[in-house]
């Protein structure tokens, strides 16, 4: 075929698919009978094409922002996952306990030799104590001032040094215990066993076997029941504290000192199987001589991944590595990740790790009361955003809370008491220290009650707000309006480019046959 039938083939071909398109405007163009008539409809359809290229590049740009849709509903179980929840004895140390530690002796003598409530910890011939390199006295005389005589106590005669330093040496105290290894520490603090008196869930009694243990840097010991360690699942079929979890706990106040806890009583936190609690944070304090009912309703908020969001996948273990190496069946949460973030920036600043997560002796030695200065610089520059470490510590994709209801009534009353006496009886010294001081019960005894207010939770979710199907449908319907092109009528301009292409090759393949034809004749 000629060269110049080749390209009349082409023309051709354009030709007939330009005159019977489904396309609308493009016809026309091909069909207009005067040149006016065919630049009209040529700037037509070229404007048809530029809307449709402004509302495409809206769409997609549409798409690629990966907004949500946050939805709210209020949704039913009729058997409902019961959350864990978490015990603590308020006095992280026990007074038992300092006959075992030197250390931890010796500091609070001097923190009761400086205090103006001394107990059987000092006595006032301790007045003069080293604590910071200063000598101070007990208690300073309050002077003839007009002033001091208005109010309980003479505030221009403070020795405010000196209870700075009874602060920061209470820290100091709980510093020499988490210094200890982890496994080390428990004999500091309260045992479950000596604490837990009754425990019921859903009817059934339990015991401390149903407990797992953690050391809590505020709290001391721990004990978390229904824990993400347990491989069976607790559930509850009705709401109401006849179908939670009921314990009657002893304080033991007699193990308390008064320099490290001023209040008695238990620590309640309430959360999901899953996640690391921090008492210190989220919880509930419960008084002794109550029965207090901790009523809750679940929440459940899901995001979805990237790249919609920026949330992290539960599964996580990098953001949150000091607590999983210890407990492996933590999942992620924002909470634990920042304290996980900070306790590597105190390792990588201060050369020591941060007390309060510190739980695998292999990452180094815990802080002491002497790094402080540099531990407060770390904190204080990661609260602010000053810090060079970037932790990424975003919105879980699954979270589950628990949004508490707190009341109290006095406990027991005087006809229960009896029974609760009865519990006790096998309990010789208990029995005794009741003999001696018949308000035992109401100063250490505590109940108390956690349970669903109502089986309906929250559940806030997203959903992709713009789907590739969506972009899909606007796009076609975008062209359909401004160029009259559907999928068929693409495919016609899809079968015309193979049809050129079809024509280009036989042109290339021809001129090749007959110059490769001309060398052989030559030869011959």
């Amino acid at each position: 075929m000629a060269a110049g039938d080749q390209e009349k083939s082409v023309l051709v071909l354009v030709s007939n698919v330009m005159e019977n398109t489904a396309a609308h405007g493009i016809p026309n163009i091909k069909r207009a009978h005067t040149p006016l008539r065919r630049i009209v409809w040529a700037m037509l359809f070229l404007f048809g094409f530029t809307m449709f290229g402004i509302q495409a590049f809206q769409l997609i740009t549409q798409y690629v922002s990966y907004g949500v849709d946050i939805n709210f509903e209020i949704a039913y179980k009729g058997r409902t996952e019961f959350p864990a929840v978490t015990v603590c004895n308020m006095n992280p140390i026990k007074e038992s306990y300092l006959s075992e530690s030197e250390d931890l002796y010796k500091l609070l003598r001097r923190i009761a030799a400086r205090s103006p409530y001394n107990s059987s910890m000092g006595n006032s011939s301790m007045g003069d104590a080293m604590v910071g390199g200063r000598t101070t006295t007990t208690t300073q005389t309050a002077t003839t001032s007009s002033n001091s005589s208005k109010g309980i106590r003479d505030w221009n005669n403070v020795d405010y040094s000196a209870e700075e330093d009874e602060f920061f040496n209470i820290f100091a105290a709980r510093d020499i215990v988490a210094s200890l290894p982890y496994d080390e520490r428990r004999e500091s603090g309260h045992e479950l066993d000596d604490m837990l008196l009754e425990c019921s869930f859903n009817g059934f009694p339990c015991s401390p076997d149903n407990f797992t243990y953690f050391y809590n840097y505020h709290y001391g010991n721990c004990y978390t029941f229904n824990g993400g360690d347990r491989t069976r699942k607790l559930y509850t079929t009705k709401p109401g504290p006849l179908y939670g979890l009921s314990m009657e706990l002893y304080a033991e106040q007699d193990e308390y000192i008064a320099y490290i806890q001023p209040a008695a009583g238990i620590r309640v936190t309430v959360h999901s199987r899953n996640t690391m609690a921090f008492p210190e944070d989220n919880g509930v304090s419960v008084t002794p001589g109550l029965e207090t009912s901790i009523g809750v309703r679940m929440r459940l908020v899901q995001h979805v991944p990237d790249p919609y969001t920026n949330c992290t996948p539960v599964e996580n273990f990098e953001k949150i590595s000091v607590f999983k190496q210890r407990f492996p069946w933590v999942l992620y949460n924002r909470q634990t990740c920042e304290n996980n973030c900070l306790f590597h920036e105190v390792l990588d600043t201060c050369d020591c790790t941060d007390p309060r997560y510190s739980y695998n002796i292999s990452d180094g030695w815990a802080c002491t009361h002497n790094d402080s200065v540099c531990v407060d610089e770390v904190e204080r520059r990661y609260l602010s955003g000053q810090s060079d470490r970037i932790c990424d510590c975003t919105t879980p994709c699954e979270a589950r809370t628990y949004e508490p209801t707190v009341s109290a009534s006095k406990w027991p009353n005087n006809e229960y008491l009896v029974k609760v006496l009865e519990s006790i009886e096998d309990t010789d010294e208990l029995m005794d220290d009741y003999q001696e001081n018949p308000s035992l019960v109401t100063d250490n005894f505590v109940k108390v009650l956690v349970f669903y207010n109502e089986l309906n939770y929250e559940h806030i979710h997203d959903t992709e707000k713009y789907l590739w199907y969506n972009l899909l449908s606007d796009l076609g319907g975008q062209f359909g309006l401004w160029v009259g092109v559907s999928v068929l009528t693409v495919f016609e301009f899809v079968e015309l480019m193979c049809d050129i292409v079809f024509v280009l090759l036989r042109k290339f393949c021809g001129v090749s046959g007959r110059n490769k034809t001309g060398s052989t004749d030559n030869v011959k």
